[in-house]
């Protein structure tokens, strides 16, 4: 439906995959209770933290995926992509645990990363891992 209303609009759209950076580690930390609990936090933020005509869903484990419409330039994405990181700059309460935890992005856009959802996601997915992977180059530059 998106991707048609894209195509009839010829307004492009975004698909953008996020990935909870260290999650697996919060889970052996804290326990997989506390884990479930933080999926729960960040999926409230993120149904609160995006514009009214956006979509965003929980794909499997800690990743999830919006939908942005409307767009007329890749640049339009900027502003939310930051509004979605900021939403991480705070750390989350629960239930006594205080955990702080960040997010990597990927994004793909309609029509020049592809023309059917499974090649956006798929494009999206390979964006949020080469962020993942120079942040952890960062990382390790950082205390090398």
């Amino acid at each position: 439906m998106a991707l048609a209303r894209a195509r009839r609009e010829r307004n492009m759209l975004a698909v953008v995959f996020l990935d909870l950076d260290r999650f697996k580690t919060i889970n052996d930390s804290f326990g997989h209770e506390t884990g479930d609990k933080l999926l729960a936090s960040v999926a409230e933020r993120l149904g609160r933290g995006h514009r009214e005509q956006d979509t965003v869903a929980r794909l499997a484990g800690d990743e999830f995926v919006f939908l942005f419409e409307g767009l007329h330039s890749e640049e339009d994405l900027s502003p939310l992509l930051d509004r979605i990181r900021s939403l991480f700059d705070r750390p989350f309460d629960l239930a006594g645990v205080t955990v702080s935890v960040e997010c990597s992005l990927g994004a793909s856009f309609y029509p020049g990363d592809g023309g059917n959802p499974q090649s956006l996601l798929d494009a999206a997915d390979r964006a949020m891992y080469a962020e993942k992977a120079m942040k952890r180059g960062r990382r390790g530059e950082a205390s090398a």
